[in-house]
């Protein structure tokens, strides 16, 4: 269950995440399984790299000493470095070995498990999927009325304001004094864009209702 490219062959996808631990623990638990033994896996073998790395740097260890013993009229000594560095290695391939075996194993039997839900898994996801879009629908028509509030109060507010003064130099050129003005300006997304947006989210629920009695 794990691919050619290291990955995990079965989505994990996260029932917490949609509120759906509760009613299939079984599952739960081997999803939380399978993403534990996989973030074990993944975090050896980035170590196996690592730990094959310095064996070349254990090599040269090994050869500075053993050319600082000959000069020196000594016997070459035995390659210490080297040879701990190649064990430090086998022991780190029979733990990401067992990783491998223990987290495709483990992933052939959610995947058997989402087999065996598949049904009402899609069944309460799209439940999940409609209520979310309620709490979207109802939060977005909130904002939307606020938003709308803050807009037309602001533009009433600056009918009855002074006018700003702009700091100009009286010899500047009409340019200069229109770039000034310019950049007075609020920056920021126009108000119609941001309204189209919270519009068709207000919609959410009722698009999403639609598409429910379609199907």
């Amino acid at each position: 269950m794990i691919n050619v490219y290291g990955d995990l062959a079965v989505d994990v996808f996260p029932l917490e995440r949609f509120g759906l631990a509760e009613g299939y623990p079984k599952l739960t638990k081997l999803q939380r399984e399978v993403a534990g033994l996989d973030a074990r896996r993944l975090e050896a073998e980035r170590g196996l790299v690592a730990l094959r790395q310095a064996v070349a740097a254990a090599r040269e260890k090994d050869s500075e000493a053993a050319g600082s013993a000959l000069r020196g009229g000594e016997d070459m000594p035995r390659p210490r470095h080297e040879a701990e560095a190649k064990r430090e290695v086998e022991g780190a391939e029979r733990t990401v070995e067992a990783l491998q075996k223990a987290t495709s194993a483990a992933a052939q039997d959610l995947a058997a498990e989402q087999r065996k839900h598949s049904v009402a898994l899609a069944r309460d996801l799209t439940r999940a999927r409609g209520e979310a879009a309620k709490r979207v629908s109802e939060q977005a028509s909130s904002l939307l009325a606020d938003l709308g509030l803050f807009y037309d109060t602001t533009a009433t507010a600056k009918k009855f304001a002074p006018p700003a003064a702009l700091a100009q130099d009286e010899n500047a050129p009409a340019r200069d004094i229109f770039m000034v003005a310019q950049a007075a300006r609020p920056q920021g997304p126009q108000r119609g864009d941001v309204e189209q947006i919270l519009a068709y989210l207000a919609g959410l629920a009722a698009s999403e209702a639609e598409s429910s009695d379609a199907a």
